[in-house]
């Protein structure tokens, strides 16, 4: 990106203009250094944070600082004798009733020509952050915006006019200024997770009181930010009323209703709505009266590619709930209805082990990785509207799967506490404050090399992912704990009070270290084992079911045996196990009728929609197709390849019959999906409680130092490239350098904490991309507090072989 100078200045340095019924008062360019940082009007803080003037927008440039970030070649030019104005605001409300309307905000030149904002949803493409294209009426809202005006002007005002003052920024002028970027200082004082999540608590509580009517109610749309086809509704009645609210489909039938209770202040979430368009709700009243809404949504991306629908069965179908899927790709999960259309989304978790919990809450993957590529920190119990009320952390972190247990804790899928084996731990999990109250290391009962899967070979895992733990149970009445080991193409139980092996289900082949009492005999002519399988659940009359993705259909020790072309099939199957006589009979099957079309050899699941084998709902969720091959025989090394259809089955099952079918479908990883569930989105649990903030619960343990020595002695100072952040559970770095050695060949790069007394070493993730010269690298990394408290650290990156000391130091 080409940028001139033209005595335009970041927002800092600018000249500020408020135009009131007295006239108007220009501040200097001195004055400005001081106090243009943010102003206050109109109920409104306004904050002018940067301004560029360009003739031409490409990919992300050092000039914007987003060098972290990778890009395609996106070009934007402006007219012939035009350029762009650009303008990255801040406007947080204060209280104010009144909007910020985008056709009243303009940029004036000298001879008062006027400039609105373009259509500037290209400023995404540029990996920067964009704001909000619909109007502003509530909470913190930040991005660019983008103005396109005459190369010639010699001055330019931003302007916008409130009721009673106007707003005026003179972003280019002739004002003696120093074109020069505030310095920014890494800062090691902590931030909370739920910093802004607690500040748009307090703002929705302001609303709440400002005495909005039914008449003109405030409709606030994804007040979070994290549930976009959410909205509240606030306004008062009279009266202390309850009623309904319904949230119209396209059609009747895909109608989302729910209850709120009487009150005389209402602040009413609305679920349900449509993507980037207009949904019609109706709020109907115990006490006859009625209102309706309609709100609009701004058009958000899920990368959800081609969804098709087929009813087959309408009264099998329960139209009250929606279908929740948990998308590799899409970010997150969104929900769909019964016409395929999205009706919900939130972007802000994993898609492996997503539950609906008994309060009627979500719970999925926290964001924050802790090892590649699927290694989370811990869980986030949110509502509909995106609020966390919970994070909880855990030593080890989350992978694929937890369970809810009858007394609320939750039994979690981890990994070994230091990493050096993955998908192989089990822990459980306080609900009320997050600690690790029971452990299980399958290193324990189990071989690492005993009964192995040939999907180890087709997965592209690693060695220390022995186990592969995707699944988990736990049986109340037996006191078990079921798990789903793919590379041991088994379903293990675990009696959880003395830790001991209860029993393998499974092809014994090629187990050699576990006694032949563990295993089932089969019995019935139509019995098959499952290989390489996902997920375990239980019916209600003790059968165990599960997802058989079928990769190979025999065990490690017969590779050259595998199946493969035509003849690969998943299914869904049921057993059911006698565990005093050991024997075990096939009950129920679906899947293997619909051949390598359906084929899915990884991910994927099946559930019980009643408790029994009558109502089923599957999700073969990894079809790979090549039309150049004609081949459906695809494992998860290839899931990358290109010119590979992707497809998701979701089927549902009545009495072993299809009666309702989704496919989504694409050239795109999105179309490709873990699991879905159904659930509804209103539930009966407590309406919204804005008294109670979320909390972080449990920590990531002790961080394992690396087995390095560095040498920090003569460290330089720590560029602007670098930052750091400090949370309730870690402390963060990122950063960027170039290099003249090749991807493959990058140096280690540390985190170093020194105190007065001692050093730790801590290993950092490096990614290289290939440039014109050399390699540019990000590196990114963490170190959790644990352990580490009550100690003054001075912070270091080595990289290269080289270190560099931050500006400040940090105390846990």
């Amino acid at each position: 990106m080409q940028l001139r100078n033209r005595k335009f200045v970041y927002g800092f340095f600018g000249a500020l203009i408020m135009t009131a019924s007295a006239g108007c008062i220009m501040v200097s360019a001195e004055e400005a250094a001081e106090v243009l940082v943010q102003t206050e009007m109109a109920g409104w803080d306004i904050s002018v944070q940067n301004v560029q003037i360009t003739d031409e927008l490409t990919s992300v440039s050092v000039d914007l600082g987003y060098t972290g970030l990778q890009t395609s070649n996106f070009t934007q030019e402006a007219a012939e004798g035009n350029t762009f104005c650009m303008v990255k605001m801040n406007l947080t409300k204060k209280g104010s009733k009144e909007v910020v309307d985008w056709e009243k905000m303009v940029v004036l030149d000298e001879n008062g020509n006027e400039s609105h904002r373009l259509d500037d949803s290209f400023i995404t493409d540029l990996g920067m952050k964009r704001m909000n294209s619909t109007n502003l009426n509530f909470g913190v809202n930040e991005g660019w915006v983008v103005f396109e005006v005459s190369r010639d002007a010699q001055n330019l005002l931003l302007q916008y006019p409130f009721e009673n003052e106007t707003f005026t920024y003179c972003v280019l002028g002739d004002a003696d200024v120093v074109a020069a970027q505030a310095e920014e200082v890494p800062t090691m004082d902590p931030v909370s997770f739920f910093a802004e999540q607690n500040q748009v608590d307090e703002m929705l509580k302001a609303e709440l009181e400002s005495g909005y009517t039914l008449d003109e109610p405030q409709i606030i749309v994804n007040p979070y930010g994290t549930a976009p086809l959410s909205a509240v509704v606030i306004f008062d009645t009279e009266e202390e009323v309850g009623g309904t609210i319904t949230v119209k489909g396209k059609a009747e039938e895909n109608n989302i209703t729910g209850t709120f209770e009487a009150a005389v202040q209402h602040m009413i979430p609305v679920y349900g709505l449509y993507n980037g368009d207009t949904t019609e709700v109706e709020l109907t009243f115990d006490n006859g009266e009625s209102k309706t809404l309609q709100i609009e949504t701004q058009e958000t991306a899920i990368a959800a590619d081609t969804i098709e629908v087929e009813m087959i069965d309408a009264e099998a179908y329960d139209f009250s709930q929606l279908t929740l899927v948990c998308s590799l790709g899409a970010g997150g999960v969104y929900a769909i209805d019964a016409a395929g259309d999205i009706r919900w989304s939130y972007p802000g978790c994993g898609a492996l082990g997503v539950h609906l919990l008994e309060n009627g809450h979500l719970m999925a993957q926290s964001q924050f990785m802790l090892k590649s590529m699927y290694y989370k920190s811990g869980l986030d119990e949110f509502d509909m509207l995106g609020r966390i009320w919970h994070q909880y952390a855990m030593p080890g972190g989350m992978h694929h799967d937890f369970f809810e247990m009858p007394d609320g804790n939750l039994l979690v899928a981890s990994d070994a506490p230091d990493f050096s084996t993955v998908e192989d731990y089990v822990i459980e999990i306080d609900r009320t404050t997050g600690e690790v109250v029971w452990e299980l290391d399958m290193k324990d009962l189990l071989d690492t090399e005993d009964g192995f899967s040939a999907s180890e070979a087709t997965d592209g895992g690693d060695p220390e992912d022995w186990f592969h733990n995707n699944g988990v149970w736990y049986d109340a009445e037996n006191d078990l704990v079921l798990l789903s080991a793919r590379h041991k193409d088994a379903i293990v139980a675990v009696n959880k009070t003395d830790k001991t092996l209860a029993w393998i289900l499974g092809d014994p082949t090629g187990w050699e270290k576990v006694d032949s009492k563990y295993f089932f005999t089969p019995e019935g002519d139509d019995f098959e084992w499952q290989y390489a399988q996902h997920q375990v659940t239980m019916l209600d009359n003790g059968d165990i079911m599960l997802f058989d993705n079928g990769t190979a259909k025999v065990k490690g020790v017969n590779e050259s045996e595998r199946v493969s072309g035509d003849e690969v099939y998943s299914r869904a199957v049921i057993y059911h196990i006698d565990t005093e006589n050991m024997t075990i009979r096939q009950v129920f099957q679906y899947g293997k009728e619909r051949g390598a079309a359906w084929y899915s050899d990884w991910v994927s699941g099946v559930i019980s929609l009643d408790g029994t084998k009558d109502k089923l709902w599957v999700t073969a969720g990894s079809h790979l197709h090549s039309e150049e091959e004609n081949r459906d025989d695809f494992y998860p090394s290839d899931m990358m390849k290109p010119g590979l259809v992707k497809s998701t089955h979701i089927d549902q099952l009545t009495n072993g019959e299809l009666t309702y079918e989704v496919v989504i479908s694409g050239d795109v990883y999105s179309a490709l999906t873990f699991r879905t569930l159904r659930f509804p989105l209103y539930t009966e649990c407590e309406p919204i409680d804005l008294s109670v903030p979320g909390t972080v619960l449990g920590n990531v343990g002790i961080t394992t130092p690396a087995q390095a020595e560095v040498e920090v002695e003569n460290a330089s100072e720590l560029g602007t490239e670098w930052s750091f952040s400090l949370d309730e559970v870690k402390l963060s770095v990122n950063g960027s350098y170039s290099t003249q050695a090749d991807a493959a060949e990058l140096a280690p790069a540390y985190l170093v904490l020194k105190s007065a007394e001692e050093t730790k070493v801590y290993d950092l993730t490096q990614f290289g991309a290939a440039a014109e010269e050399g390699t540019n690298v990000t590196v990114s990394g963490w170190v959790s507090p644990v352990g580490l408290e009550g100690t003054l650290w001075d912070l270091y990156v080595v990289v290269e072989g080289t270190a560099a000391k931050a500006a400040l130091p940090v105390q846990f």
